[in-house]
Order: C-alpha cells, then structure tokens, then sequence
C-alpha cells in the first residue's frame, strides 16, 4: 500500500467522524498544554523557593548553636539548650585558620526593637543585628548608599548604624539619613549607610526593617550572655565543601570535642534549606 493510500484513507475517516475527530484532537492539545503549564508552574515555584530561602549570600554557610529548621517536634530541645553558647573567640579562630575562607562574619541579633529618629519612630518591630564588616556579602546584602561598617568601627564599639530601607523611607522621608542620627537601645547611633532592598519573606515579613551595628557595640548595649552566629564564604563553589569542612573541624577543637562525639553546633546553608523544604 502507498503512503499516498494511507493518507487519503486517514482524511476520508476523519471528515467521516468530524465530532469524534475534533474530541480527539482537542484531548491531545488540553493534555500537552497541562504537561507544559504544570512543567511552567513546577519551575517557577522552584524559583520562588530559591529565592524566598536564599538568605545568606552565595557560596556562604552558617554555623550557630541551634539548628536553623528545628524538625522533630520539642523533644530536642533539652539538648539544644545546654549547648555551649559559640562565642567571638570562636569566630576568630574560623577567621584565622579556614584557609578555604573568603569572608567569615560574627553576627549577634535581638528583636522588637523601636527605632526613632527626629521624623518619627517605629513600631517596636525592628530587628537589631550586630555584625562584623562581613555582614552584608555574607548575607547576600549590597549597600544601596553610603557606606559599610569596617574594622575600625568593630574595634572602638563605635555608635554607627546602616539601615534597612524601610526604616531609611520610614524614618527620613524628606531627607537623606546618611549622617542624621536615630535612637534604640538607649543610645543615639549615627547613619553611615543604607541597605538596597530585598523585599519581603512570602508576602508576609519585611527584611528590609533591621539595623546593623558594629558587634562590639550590640554586646556593650545588650550583654554578653548570646550565642554567636558565625557565617562563612567560601573563596569559590569548588572550595565551599572544604571550607565547611575545614570550620566544622576547627570547631571541634575549639570546642575541645573528642572523636566520636557529635557535633555541638549546627550548620546551614541556602541550599540545606531549600533542600529540606
């Protein structure tokens, strides 16, 4: 039989069952646009996920006390509690002997603060960080204007402050902070520099709404008694395994863990996250 046969007996048997054709045929389209959209719909959620968990900056992990997703319900919590707090000395010696390190930050926070600057204040909803210069980058934050904190500023406790860009809108909406002043914790901090924005966490939390100030300053202001969060960027993704390696090994020994003994601190990182959603 010719291939010429075969088409014409294909069109004579559709112009014969036109309905039953067209069903056929819009069954086809519906199926292969649902694949697509549902193909479309997967890949963008996964974007969005990314996205909305990437909170530190790239190439970078996080080691504190306590998990950052604690799973399992409350029966570990006895034991996150009774860990050792990681302390700046801790942070130090990563900083000093992680040779797979770029950038490794301290950071200590506290919450439901009120901000208040000669404009107006806020609600007290504001998260205070104290940080290291490596903040921004290991956070995956630019400086939208202005300036950074540096090293300096970490050693003299030095009353500075840069600010998320709500709070910059909110609290000098006819003028730019850089150089005024504004007041929490007690103390009246000048604005060196303003975060660019990221946005919001799901629609719901802000995280444009927090001020960081040096490290060394957040203790004098709010006490000692805190674990530190060290975070840690690796020189480039190839290094970042040994990187997290490396700190978790120096850890230990600061933390003068015998082999065998489990781990006394956590690490994470935008992809662990991501994962475990």
């Amino acid at each position: 039989m010719l291939i010429s046969d075969l088409i014409g007996g294909a069109f004579s048997a559709l112009r014969a069952n036109k309905l039953r054709s067209g069903l056929t045929t819009l069954g086809i389209v519906i199926g292969v646009g649902a694949v697509v959209a549902m193909m479309a719909m997967t890949s963008g959620f996964e974007t969005y996920i990314n996205e909305q968990f990437s909170g530190l900056g790239s190439n970078t992990f996080q080691i504190q006390k306590r998990p950052a997703m604690r799973l399992g319900g409350g029966r570990h919590m006895g034991k996150w509690r009774k860990r050792k707090d990681i302390t700046l000395a801790n942070a130090a010696a990563v900083r000093e002997r992680d040779e797979a390190a770029r950038f490794v930050g301290a950071e200590l926070w506290a919450f439901g603060g009120m901000v208040r600057s000669r404009y107006g204040e806020t609600p007290a909803n504001v998260t205070v960080a104290g940080g290291t210069p490596e903040f921004a980058s290991n956070n995956g934050y630019d400086i939208g204007y202005g300036r950074n904190l540096n090293a300096f500023d970490i050693l003299h406790e030095r009353n500075l402050v840069v600010i998320g860009a709500d709070l910059a809108e909110s609290l000098f909406p006819y003028s730019s902070s850089i150089g005024h002043n504004v007041v929490f914790g007690g103390r009246r901090f000048q604005v060196i520099g303003v975060f660019a924005a990221k946005g919001s966490f799901f629609g719901i939390g802000s995280r444009d709404n927090f001020v960081l100030i040096p490290v060394t300053a957040f203790i004098r202001i709010y006490g000692k008694n805190r674990s530190v969060n060290i975070t840690v960027q690796a020189l480039n993704p190839e290094l970042f395994s040994l990187a997290k390696d490396r700190a978790i090994q120096i850890m230990r020994q600061e933390r003068r863990l015998k082999p065998g003994q489990e781990n006394n601190f956590d690490t994470f990182s935008n992809e662990s996250i991501i994962d475990t959603v």
